[in-house]
């Protein structure tokens, strides 16, 4: 029989594309795009007509750089179910293309000083389809310049017992960490940033500790040996065996007096009986020999695990060592922090046959406690240093002036935020879009990057 499902599927599609609703229509061919078959030429036809009825609806309200965006959005919204159609393929090709040739055309507009909007629009433009050879020439220069105008000189300096010292591998923890443009040589002070010197003072640390420990006493059962017992059922299948011979000597005996009645009177009712008997007693002798098998079998006493108690006694050491620190960064002070440092090892001793492990008593290194406060002095030093960043980060919008693009670019970079070129397309298409409007258009639909698509 004739198989019409994708003729009825691929007309179905089509009346909801007829009649404008693009979504239903790609939900009720797509399950078709992965089925081969030789009725693609009707999906493809399909694919066509969807095709063209996005490209309507997506279709940009305005020659700006935000529509088309918006548009471009929209046509990224359908791409995957719709890219085998050939025209919707070359228009996405050239609405990528285009809207990325204005974000270049405009990346060439701004200001030589702006070399953050700049860098971000080509980033932006990169993202959408790709850059010729001098496009991602002036993108690096651009990329490159910006860092070295936003580099942030970080100076840390750390005071212990009255000695005070550079911190050059503190530095460079942190600067890795925080990804704001912060850089540990002092000669590489942006043109756009300003220093920012740090200075950790730390007192009390070991010797200055305190030791004390605790035991926990624990038990655990293991197996000792083997002892020989009583089977607890062997006078269960003894007793089975006696009452099954009880039983086959009793129908014995009623099959013989049965059979000499039979002998005797030669009546049928007799002699019928006397077979009926001797079948019983065929089966009580088949169930005396099973009991007098099984009874053979059955050892008189068995072999049993013999388990002790084993107690033994985990010790719990404790090294504590209190200290004091206080962090200056910049013109600010914050009060001293104290704070613990704190050590702890288990000691007990093994006993294999219970399956404890030994875990033999090691105390802490020497420099453990200096380390331990290095690393927490670290981790405070990094979350002051992060707020300070982000705290630039926000004077700079609230005391931008004209160049709002550029100040958006150096904020992001001083937030520690990963990349530019996508969130500024993002914010693009949401600017000037009325919300609700524009709902096929999908205008609230999050760019993508989609330039390898057009490789």
């Amino acid at each position: 029989m004739r198989d019409y499902s994708i003729e009825i599927r691929t007309y179905r599609a089509r009346q909801l594309c007829a009649s404008g609703q693009l979504g239903p229509c790609i939900q009720e061919f797509q399950p078709l795009l992965a089925v081969p078959s030789d009725k693609q030429h009707l999906v493809l036809g399909i694919v066509d007509e969807a095709g063209a009825l996005a490209m309507e609806q997506c279709k940009a309200d305005g020659p700006s750089l935000e529509a088309n965006l918006r548009e471009l959005a929209c046509l990224q919204y359908w791409q995957a179910p719709l890219w085998r159609g050939a025209d919707f393929r070359s228009h996405f090709a050239n609405k990528s293309r285009g809207t990325a040739g204005q974000l270049s055309l405009l990346s060439d507009s701004q200001s030589p000083s702006s070399v953050g909007a700049r860098m971000s629009l080509l980033e932006a433009a990169h993202c959408i389809a790709p850059l010729n050879a001098e496009q991602n020439r002036i993108w690096t220069a651009a990329t490159a310049s910006f860092r070295s105008i936003l580099a942030t000189p970080l100076k840390l300096k750390y005071t212990s017992n009255g000695t005070t010292r550079q911190a050059p591998k503190t530095c460079a923890t942190i600067s890795g960490a925080l990804k704001r443009g912060l850089t540990c040589d002092p000669s590489a002070k942006g043109s756009a940033s300003q220093p920012l010197t740090a200075h950790a003072e730390v007192f009390g640390v070991s010797p200055n500790w305190a030791r004390s420990h605790r035991d926990t006493e624990h038990v655990a059962q293991y197996k000792s040996g083997t002892e020989q017992v009583r089977n607890p059922d062997y006078d269960r299948v003894r007793l089975e065996y006696e009452l099954a011979e009880t039983r086959q000597a009793d129908a014995e005996r009623d099959m013989r007096d049965q059979e000499r009645r039979c002998n005797e009177t030669e009546s049928t009712a007799d002699c019928d009986s006397f077979d009926s008997l001797r079948r019983d007693f065929d089966s009580r002798r088949r169930e005396r020999d099973q009991a007098r098998s099984r009874f053979n079998r059955e050892p008189a006493t068995i072999t049993q695990d013999v388990y002790k108690n084993h107690h033994y006694v985990t010790r719990h050491h404790e090294w504590t060592s209190p200290f004091r620190a206080s962090i200056k960064l910049g013109a600010n002070d914050w009060s001293p922090e104290v704070t613990s440092i704190v050590y702890r090892d288990t000691e007990q001793t093994g006993f294999a046959p219970a399956g404890v492990e030994s875990d033999p008593f090691v105390p802490p290194a020497q420099n453990y406690f200096r380390d331990r406060s290095s690393s927490w002095l670290t981790a405070r030093l990094q979350t002051h240093i992060n707020q300070e960043m982000a705290q630039r980060a926000q004077a700079l919008m609230q005391a931008c002036d004209g160049e709002k693009m550029e100040c958006w670019a150096r904020a992001r970079y001083w937030n520690g935020d990963e990349g530019f070129g996508l969130p500024l397309i993002q914010a693009l298409a949401r600017r000037g879009a009325t919300p609700g409007a524009d709902a096929q258009k999908a205008a609230e639909r999050e760019l993508r990057c989609t330039a390898s698509l057009l490789q």
